[in-house]
């Protein structure tokens, strides 16, 4: 402690020190009671019964054959653990458990019959909720070449597997025929040449 600071300087500073701390306890106490508010009264309400309907929505609606889309179903309760559980008409396809807020389901567009419905279910404890339905549009064939084309294609090389492998039995009992075919022929040959006279010794 140097010679130069006075006690009055040095109550001014603990004094502010402390009024720092004093404020972040302030806000920090004025943060975990505003949570465990929020948290009462979504217990409250999932204990009268008012658990809200959850939303489902996507960020793009018109879809292709082959894409990658995703659902994200939310709710307004943020305090408590919910099973959020997504179907497509009336098959169940996957469940996630979170603590409120929402949730992004994941899927693939192979057939024209996946555009829709999909539905969200929400279950807190023993009371369940579901969304309104979502439905996809698809696109139409001619906006999407490169969806037919990767569609044709794994056709059009089985075709040209198939053809080859028929080619190549072809040609194979071609040449198996024709060496048969000349088989008789050198027998024959051999069996009726004339047979070359012994030379006689006087």
């Amino acid at each position: 402690m140097g010679d130069g600071d006075s006690p009055m300087c040095l109550s001014a500073v603990s004094f502010k020190g402390i009024r720092c701390w004093l404020d972040k306890l302030l806000l920090w106490a004025l943060t975990i009671s505003i949570t465990l508010q929020n948290a009462a009264v979504d217990c409250t309400r999932v204990e009268n019964n008012e658990l809200p309907s959850p939303n489902l929505n996507s960020s793009m609606n018109v879809v292709r054959m082959g894409q990658n889309v995703s659902l994200s179903c939310s709710t307004k309760n943020t305090s408590v653990d919910i099973t959020y559980s997504l179907f497509w008409g009336t098959k169940y396809l996957e469940s996630k458990r979170r603590r409120g807020g929402a949730v992004d389901f994941h899927l693939r567009i192979s057939n024209a019959n996946e555009s829709g419905p999909y539905k969200c279910k929400v279950n807190v404890s023993n009371l369940m909720k579901y969304s309104q339905d979502f439905n996809f549009t698809m696109a139409k064939d001619e906006s999407c070449p490169s969806c037919r084309l990767s569609l044709l294609l794994p056709g059009l090389l089985l075709g040209i597997l198939v053809i080859v492998l028929v080619l190549a039995y072809l040609i194979h009992l071609k040449y198996k025929k024709g060496c048969l075919e000349s088989q008789p022929h050198m027998d024959t040959i051999y069996t009726h040449s004339p047979m070359t006279p012994t030379p006689r010794l006087d």
